[in-house]
Formats: structure tokens, sequence, C-alpha cells
């Protein structure tokens, strides 16, 4: 809970603990009872208006707020009490903060329909805006842009601006959240600029409450103006763990609609990426040592430039990692992906949120990892989802779709936890279908025996409903693994004989779907043949299982002999009763008479009495009430000639091989959806949805997000990686350039070269500023062969840019640093802080090359930061390393106030 909510609670405690001690009207017991009681009392019954206004007049601070309660109360209940407008209105100078609140609430709810009136506290609004109370101005604001007048709208953006450079942050927010109601209503342009000139300032703000009410803005104002979020969107990254719940959630929000538009799909395996930090010492020192032979290389071959080349490797990252935390094992599965600097940081900063106690920002933060963050990352996920499934049971259905949509994704993290989705006694429909399908989606090999125990449980339940869902949950699952349908089949065999209709309809067509995969041809044919008499003896009514049995006799005529023999028996007993069937068991019994037909052949005593009795069923067929039966007579009636082409075709095409049923998952379409929202929810696009934008083909500029670099991690102790990663997105985004449009090209190499020239400006002012201590030279002489021997020590510079890895300064660009080289070993040390500089470590000097075509010579400087002669330069004796105080000015140093310091 926020300082300002705790403020304003305590204000109100006050307010009404004073009431009650001086307050009048009634005694003292009646008082403890309205100060305890609810406020149900003020909506049993209708009060007169008389009383009500007699109430309003009064001097009793206690009985107006009682009015008030009553007239919200039956506003609330939608009667209209506009007829006391006036006399609410001269009421709104109250010093209480409570009564003031009710009446803000009924003048904003009546001033479109009373305009006239409503002018009439404006005056009010405006000097509250100057209320030394944060809360009184706050309420104020809040109200005066609520009032949807025209004429007051000047007045409104006025105090809105002048709200938004407030020095208290509720106020500042309550702007921020006023801002979205003045760009519905403003229809002039300047009043639209305006807004989004305070919608960046607020942006920007440094209080993370004001932040996340200015995003959420945003999402109303502009959502597809990313230009307002370059500057702010690493404020954004840091900030997230500082916001509130549901700031979290707004923020997360257009985070992920930005690095959709950003960046680069981390999931694309065929594309390289950059040489990042791993997690692991060893890639580490790897890295650096390539670092190293790069810059060697460059510099041997006398390049001029002074920018270090970046590596693009193919970069790769276990899953088995993660997988092994949740389950102890795991296949060893690598993707190659591309990562921005950027990204990254993105990526790190919602980690924590995970473990938030507020669902919606768990649910938030895995929809951004599904939608952003490469594919093998989705295991962090797994454990916040499935502790979401102990809170209250209103949200279980929300957090299974989201669990359903990264299961589709990525199922094997989840694996081990398989046992969180068994069914409870208590879950409905949506819940247990969407359980089972994700067990479907999660059964293995390994794991089936334990399902296959757990769901015979299932259908011995005396829930019905519980017994329809196992037997489908036990088709989707035999769908999923062929091997295990016979196992599925011993145990929906006996549920044929099931009391419940509905159960029996549901086994049948698990069955069917199991005699369509094949398997055992004998096992598949007594399943058949047992069917086909249990439905002649009329054991089966369900209309719809009948005409799936109906359906696999005619499938299995040409596959099995006894199907074969007893069909035409099945047939004549159908056509008995031809009339009393509902209309899918005609159209089957049609369709078997007409397999049969094909089947048969036509010289044989069989095919001559099954004949008569075909066409007899046909005749029946032409004179059906239902036109479907008639239609699919007439259709069977003209493929009878055995001489006719019809008869051939159609032969071929219903006793031919059929492919497996597709199943038709509904659950599927959701995911097209963004993962969270009502519209992924209910698999519908629902009014105000937003498509997710996809991802950028080429990746944006990283100095649109400021002037520094990116670089982002959470293991490295010192700059050199950060400046590695901020080079190497740069590089990226340049190369990525130039092979876009020509135009495209020149325009993204120009923002690449100013970026860079104000980079180096900024770098030149940092090095005169430390220049004036150091006074280093800014020329240096060249280095005779013959002075290089074993074992001296001299004092040279380094030609090309070096990058320092203290901790006390990010960023330290050296040219020249002071060297001392020892043999083939140097070692650098950096001018401003006296820190070993990355990438210099074991640098060698090329055989066959002197010293002085590589290495630039600075003349050593005494304890003064004066500049020494050559003679002193060539001493034998090594000179020791300057200290901080030396290199910043000597002696005097220590005299210096503590401000010229």
């Amino acid at each position: 809970m926020s300082r300002a909510i705790i403020a304003e609670k305590a204000t109100l405690a006050s307010e009404r603990a004073k009431e009650f001690i001086t307050g009048g009207g009634g005694n003292i017991v009646s008082r403890a009872r309205s100060l305890i009681s609810g406020d149900a009392q003020f909506f049993s019954v209708q009060p007169k208006l008389e009383d009500l206004r007699h109430h309003l007049d009064s001097d009793s601070l206690q009985e107006k707020r009682s009015a008030m309660k009553r007239i919200i109360a039956q506003m609330c209940k939608g009667n209209d009490m506009s007829n006391l407008f006036a006399d609410v209105v001269k009421n709104i100078h109250t010093s209480s903060i409570e009564l003031r609140k009710l009446i803000y609430l009924y003048i904003t709810h009546y001033a479109e329909d009373r305009p006239n009136e409503a002018l009439l506290s404006i005056s009010a609004f405006q000097k509250d805006l100057m209320d030394p109370s944060m809360h009184v101005r706050s309420l104020a604001l809040r109200m005066l842009s609520t009032i949807r007048i025209p004429a007051i709208q000047p007045l409104v953006l006025l105090a809105v601006t002048k709200s938004a450079s407030d020095s208290e942050p509720l106020v500042r927010k309550t702007a921020a959240i006023s801002l979205a109601q003045m760009h519905a209503i403003s229809t002039n342009d300047e009043d639209i600029e305006t807004v989004h000139k305070l919608l960046g300032q607020l942006l920007a703000d440094k209080c993370p409450e004001v932040t996340s009410a200015a995003a959420l803005s945003f999402i109303e104002i502009c959502p597809d103006k990313m230009s307002l979020i370059h500057a702010v969107y690493r404020d954004f990254c840091r900030s997230l763990l500082d916001c509130d719940e549901w700031g979290q959630v707004v923020l997360l929000h257009v985070l992920l609609r930005y690095a959709r538009t950003q960046f680069m799909d981390p999931n694309i395996s065929s594309k390289p990426c950059l040489t990042k930090h791993t997690r692991k010492e060893k890639e580490k020192d790897s890295l650096k040592k390539q670092t190293v032979d790069t810059k060697r290389s460059s510099t041997t071959s006398s390049s001029s430039s002074s920018s270090s080349s970046l590596s693009l490797t193919s970069c790769t990252e276990s899953s088995s990692d993660a997988i092994s935390r949740g389950n102890g094992h795991g296949s060893q599965k690598s993707i190659d992906f591309l990562l921005d600097a950027d990204h990254r940081l993105l990526i790190d900063s919602v980690k924590p949120l995970f473990m938030s106690l507020n669902s919606a920002v768990v649910v938030a933060a895995t929809s951004l990892f599904y939608h952003c963050a490469p594919s093998v990352e989705l295991d962090v996920c797994v454990r916040p989802l499935l502790r979401l499934l102990g809170g209250p049971e209103e949200q279980h259905a929300i957090v299974l779709s989201a669990i359903y949509t990264v299961v589709l994704s990525r199922p094997e993290p989840f694996v081990p936890y398989i046992k969180e989705f068994y069914l409870l006694p208590h879950d409905v429909s949506d819940v247990r279908e969407l359980k089972l399908r994700i067990i479907s989606k999660l059964a293995t090999k390994d794991n089936f025996m334990e399902l296959f125990r757990e769901f015979r449980v299932y259908v011995r339940s005396f829930h019905l409903d519980n017994v329809v869902d196992a037997v489908r949950g036990l088709g989707l699952i035999a769908g999923r693994l062929p091997k295990c349908a016979p196992q599925v089949m011993r145990l929906l065999v006996p549920l044929i004989s099931h009391h419940n209709a509905e159960v029996v309809s549901e086994c049948i067509s698990v069955l069917r779907l199991l005699v369509i995969q094949g398997g055992d041809k004998t096992r598949t044919s007594q399943l058949v043949y047992r069917l086909l008499q249990q439905v002649v003896k009329d054991e089966i009514t369900v209309e719809s299982a009948k005409a799936s049995i109906l359906w696999l006799v005619g499938e299995n005529i040409q596959r099995h002999v006894a199907i074969a023999t007893a069909a035409p028996e099945c047939f004549r007993v159908f056509a008995k009763r031809f009339s009393q069937e509902g209309l899918d068991v005609k159209k089957q019994v049609l369709m078997l008479g007409c397999k049969i037909w094909l089947f048969l052949d036509g010289s044989s005593s069989m095919a001559d009495r099954f004949c008569k009795l075909f066409f007899y069923v046909l005749e029946l067929a032409r004179f059906d009430e239902d036109y479907e039966v008639r239609d699919c007579g007439r259709f069977i009636q003209c493929a009878v000639n055995r001489q006719s082409d019809t008869f051939s075709a159609l032969k071929h095409v219903l006793l031919s091989e059929k492919p497996l049923p597709q199943s038709n998952d509904p659950y599927v379409e959701r995911t097209h959806y963004q993962l969270g929202t009502m519209s992924h929810l209910f698999g519908n696009s629902l009014f105000g949805y937003r498509k997710l934008p996809p991802w950028s083909e080429v990746p944006t500029d990283p100095m649109l997000r400021g002037p520094q670099a990116a670089g982002y991690d959470d293991d490295d102790d010192d700059g050199s990686s950060r400046d590695f990663d901020s080079d190497a997105s740069s590089t990226l985004y340049s190369s990525y350039s130039e092979t876009s449009s020509p135009a495209d090209g020149e325009s993204s190499r120009d923002s690449l070269q100013s970026a860079s020239s104000a980079e180096s400006c900024s770098e030149k002012d940092e090095e005169e500023e430390w220049g004036e201590n150091t006074q280093r030279s800014s020329s240096s002489s060249s280095l005779p062969a013959s002075s290089v021997t074993s074992g001296a020590d001299v004092a040279v510079a380094a030609a090309t840019t070096v990058k320092c890895d203290s901790t006390k300064r990010v960023s330290c660009h050296v040219d020249p640093v002071t060297i001392s080289v020892t043999g083939e070993k140097t070692m650098g040390v950096c001018a401003h802080c006296s820190a070993t500089p990355t990438g210099t470590d074991g640098l060698k000097q090329d055989e066959g090359t002197s010293t002085a075509d590589v290495l630039q010579v600075t003349p050593p400087r005494d304890t003064a930061g004066a500049v020494s002669t050559e003679a002193d330069a060539s001493r034998p004796s090594p000179r020791p390393e300057p200290s901080m105080k030396e290199l910043r000015g000597g002696e005097h140093e220590e005299k210096m106030s503590a401000d010229e310091i």
C-alpha cells in the first residue's frame, strides 16, 4: 500500500473520529452505531426530497454526509436525483474530504445533463487545485477532467499541464490518468499535440506510480507511437519491481508490444547472433580470448580504424538445464537465436515478477515470455503458473488456458508436474476439459500406466459428467499414443453397456477412432463383431452410437470375413425398422446397403436376395419426410447399375482406405490471440482487442534508446561486457541496415554516424576534464627497435582504444594508455583509474615487427605530472606505477577544498 493511500485513510479516520466526538444530532449510542455500521442502510428506504434538502441545509456535517450517501444510493438504483443539483453544489466548499468526494461524484454524474449549473462548480475546482493538501488537488483534477463540457476544456487542459509538474506524485499520477480523458474529447490538433507532449513528460517521470499511470494513458491515446517509449525503455525495465502490481501489468503490456516492433524474433534459427555473455565462467573466458585475438589482428595489420570489430557467431543455449531443474533429467536441445542487449535486459527484468503474489502479474509476465522470449526460456513459467492453481477456483480456467497455450509450444517442462492436472471432484466443466487436454499433451510412454490407473478411477465415478470427460480424455491419449490403444480399448469396452446414453455414445466414438487407427486385426474384428451383435439385439439404443457402429461395419466388410458375412443380416434388421430410426441412423443404413452392394458379386444368390431388399429400402428413402434422406437415396440409386462409370468411381471412394480423422481442438484457435486477454480466454476477437504486432524484420538502432550502452548482465562485475554488447548491437543494426533498400541504408548509416560522433564528443570532453590533473602528453614519439631489449621495462602506449574494466569508471576510453612491456607479455594500466583494461592481457609482439611499428611512446611523468626527458625515459630501472593522487595533480590535491574537488 502506497504512502498516499495510507495518508488518505488516516485523514478520513481522523475526520470520522472528530465528527463522532464533536458532532451534533442524536445521542452517543446512535452516533456510535452509525460509525461502525455499513452503508447498506442507505439503500433500504427511498427518502423524500424535502428531507434531503433539509439535511443538506443543516449545519451538521454528519447530516449532510448522510443525505449525500442516500442521494448516491438512489443514483445507483437508477433513480433521477438531478432536482437536488443546486442544493448539492452549494456545499462544495465543505472541509470534509469524504463529503467533498460525494459531492464531486454527484456533479460529475449530472454535469452533461445540467451544463449551466455545473459551471457554477468550476471555480471551486480551480480553487481546490491550489489547496495545500495533495489529496484535495488530486481529487479536484480528477473530477474536473471527467466533466465533458467543451466550453471548459481549455481550462482543464491548463490544469492538467500545471499538475503534470506538481511536486507530489499523487497529483502527477492523476494528471497522467486525465490525459486519456482529455484526448478522447480533444478535436484540435494543437490540443492533441499538447497531450502527446505531456504524455512524454510523464512517461519519463522518476516515480514508478506516475510512469505506470502514464503507460496506461499511452495505451489509450497512441499505443503505436513507439517513439515516446525509446527514451524511457530502459527505465521501464528497471522500474518494474518498484511499481505497484497493476502498474506492472500495464508496463508489461507496453513493453511486450514495444519488443515485438523493435527487436527481431529470437526463435529464428537460420540467422546468426551476437556473441553474448554466458552463464559459465569458461564461456566468458573464451569470449575474452576471442576479443583479444581480434584486437591483435587488427593492430598488426596497421589498420587505421579505431573501432573494434564484432565477432558474429552462432549462439546456442541448451534447454536441458532448465528442464533438469524440474525433473532432474532432460534431452540436450539447442537452438540458435538472435537476442539484442536491450531485449535481454527486458527478459532479465521480467523474471523476478514470476514470484509476485498477484496472479495478473504472473499471467502478464508469462504472456511477455511466450510472445517475446526464446522458447527455451519458457521453462521459468512452469512453477509460477502451477502455483496459481492452488489459488481461488475462479481463476483456474484462466490459468489453465494460459498453461495449455504454453504446453502447445513447449510441453517438456510440464511433464514432471502432470499430477498437478489430475481432476478434482469440484472442478467445473471448462476446467475438467482443459485439464484433460493438457494431460493428453503431456502423456508419454513412461507415464502412461500411471495415467491409465488414474483414468480407471475416473470412469467409475458416480458423476456422469466426469465419466464422459474421462472417456473423451482417453480418446485423446490413445490418439497421441497409438501403441497404448489396446489398454484403452480394454477399459472402454465394458462401458458400452452403461445405462447412460451419453457415456455409451462417447465410448463408441473413441472405439471408432481406435478401429480406424488399426493395430491388431484380430482384436479389431472381435470388437466390431461384438458391437454388431449388440446393435442387432437392440442392446444399444443411442442413435449416435448405432450410427457409429453401422459405419464401422461398412468400413470393415472387405477386411474381415466374419463381418462381411454378418453385414447383410444387420442390414435386414434395420430395414424392418427403417421408418422408426433417426436421421443419422437412416443415412448410415443407406450407406451400409450401398457398401454391401458394391462388395458382393452380382451373380451370386446372396446378391439376388440382397438386391430386392436393397431396392426396398431405397423406395422407403424416396418417400421419407427428411430431404437429406431423400437426397442420399437418389445419390445411391444412381450407382445401382454395375456397368456404369459411377459404380466404379463410387466403389473406389467408399471401399478405399480412409485417413485418420483429425480431431478439432477449439483451444488451438486461441493461440492466435495475445495470452492473458479476454479474446484469448473466449477464442474470439472481442471489442477493443488490438492484434499483436508482428516481429520486426530489421532491428532498430540501439542508440534510439539512449547514448549509453544497452548491455545488461547481472553476472559480470566489470563494464567490459556491457560495452561489448553495445558495440555489438550497433554493428548488428548496421549490418542489417545495409541489406535493406539503398535509401533506408543511407539513412540508417547517417543516424549511426551522428550517434558515433556524439559519443566521441562526450569522450573528448571526459578526457579533457581528467586531463587537467593528469597532464597527459598530446603527442608521442617513435621508439627505436634497438631500445627494446630483453628484461627491460619501457613506457609505451597502445595504438588502439582500450576499454577499462574498472568498477570505478564503467567505460574509460584511453588513447594512449601507459603500458608496461616485459618480454612477450604486456600489462596495461588505465591512466584514469590505474586498472588493467580489458583485452590487453596476453598481448604478444609479433616476430619480425619492431615495437615502433606497433606502439607509440608516451614519455614517463614525474610525481608532479610533468613530462621527463628522453634520457630519463631510457633509464634501466623501472619506474613505479603512478598512484591516483599523482595522476590527479600530486601533493597539492590534499590542500584543495571539497567544493574544488
